[in-house]
């Protein structure tokens, strides 16, 4: 595996960019296969209890004898921290497979509540 990446960091937010290369097992063939994956992301903190982010991301998998599959993927989010121990997220996911014969395309929304409390371990 090769891994980098690059991380800034802004007053509000942050962004990054990640590129990955690894083999991976690929279902119904013999062997492994590289793949290779890259990331970009941003991130805002619009007010103490508001923040945004968006990323979109690439990954190829090279098929050796046939054609590559590809994939294409966006991703938005919104959290709102309700009280110091719960937040709301909705979140929007969209991703595009193209893989001969077949191309698949998703959508998820999410709507998620996530309960904490930070404690320290002694």
């Amino acid at each position: 595996d090769a891994r980098a990446a690059i991380f800034y960091r802004l007053d509000r937010g942050g962004m990054g960019l990640a590129y990955k290369r690894s083999q991976n097992l690929v279902v119904g063939e013999t062997g492994s296969r590289p793949v290779d994956y890259v990331t970009a992301f941003f991130t805002y903190l619009a007010t103490r209890d508001l923040s945004f982010g968006v990323s979109g991301s690439f990954s190829n998998i090279d098929e050796g004898s046939g054609p590559d599959t590809r994939e294409y993927g966006f991703t938005a989010s919104a959290t709102y921290v309700i009280t110091t121990w719960m937040s709301a997220t909705l979140g929007y996911q969209f991703s595009y497979e193209e893989r001969d014969p077949d191309n698949t395309n998703r959508h998820v929304v999410t709507l998620a509540i996530t309960f904490g409390y930070p404690f320290r371990f002694q």
